[in-house]
């Protein structure tokens, strides 16, 4: 894959980054002096700038934020990457204007590729500014005395209801209640025994419905009350054209 080649040029006398004009004065034919506001009308589109690579000191999952001033029209592209070579080994994430619900990263280093298309009401193609960060600082959302049969699924594989917007499920830890089980091979309806609870096991930490379920002494899924903490990043979303995470 490999991270695409750019065709900025930087403006040092303005502190900005834009593009070469592709006009000639072919261009220009028939039009008097009057009309001729300005020269540089025809900029390579879309002009493309990638950012220096950020090191997070180690392999994990993460969010990230950042704040953009420029001209035309932006689409991101996150590259992150295990080794920081950046040469093929890379998973690249396409981020556009007022995305939402965007998943977490992974990596360690991480870098930015922004491409932007010409909005002639906006002029030339530029940035001014651009700056982002990550962060890997989770959060803690706890639910109490969960009866798992109300959850949607089955005893194999019940899906937590999640209480908000997440960008990555990092952990679970279930803690089932002792109560009243059903008993293996019943006889006869309502037959419950009073017994050692389940044991908690995750089936899958996806961010939107996370599946649990509990395994008797005998091998067998079945249904439990229970408590469950899970440590999670943030919910990710574009404002417009900024990205941020809450």
């Amino acid at each position: 894959m490999a991270i695409p080649s750019t065709n900025y040029i930087f403006d040092e006398a303005n502190s900005l980054i834009t593009t070469e004009n592709q006009g000639t004065w072919a261009d220009k034919s028939g039009v008097t002096w009057d009309d001729w506001k300005n020269w540089a009308d025809n900029p390579v589109t879309p002009m493309t700038w990638v950012s220096q690579p950020i090191d997070l000191g180690e392999i994990a999952h993460f969010n990230l934020s950042w704040t953009i001033l420029c001209q035309g029209t932006p689409t991101f592209t996150v590259y992150t990457s295990t080794t920081g070579l950046f040469a093929g080994e890379e998973t690249a994430t396409t981020v556009n204007v007022n995305d939402t619900n965007i998943a977490a990263f992974y990596g360690r280093y991480v870098l930015v590729f922004v491409s932007l298309a010409f909005v002639p009401a906006e002029g030339f193609p530029q940035i001014s500014q651009f700056n982002f960060e990550a962060s890997a600082k989770p959060f803690e959302m706890n639910q109490f005395d969960v009866d798992s049969s109300t959850l949607a699924g089955s005893s194999e594989a019940r899906q937590i209801v999640m209480p908000r917007t997440v960008s990555k499920v990092l952990a679970i830890q279930l803690t089932a209640h002792t109560g009243d089980y059903v008993a293996d091979s019943y006889v006869a309806d309502s037959y419950v025994v009073e017994t050692a609870p389940g044991f908690p096991a995750i089936v899958s930490k996806t961010r939107t419905a996370p599946e649990v379920t509990f395994i008797n002494t005998s091998g067998s899924k079945v249904d439990a009350v229970f408590d469950v903490k899970m440590n999670a990043l943030p919910e990710q979303y574009m404002d417009e054209r900024n990205l941020t995470f809450r």
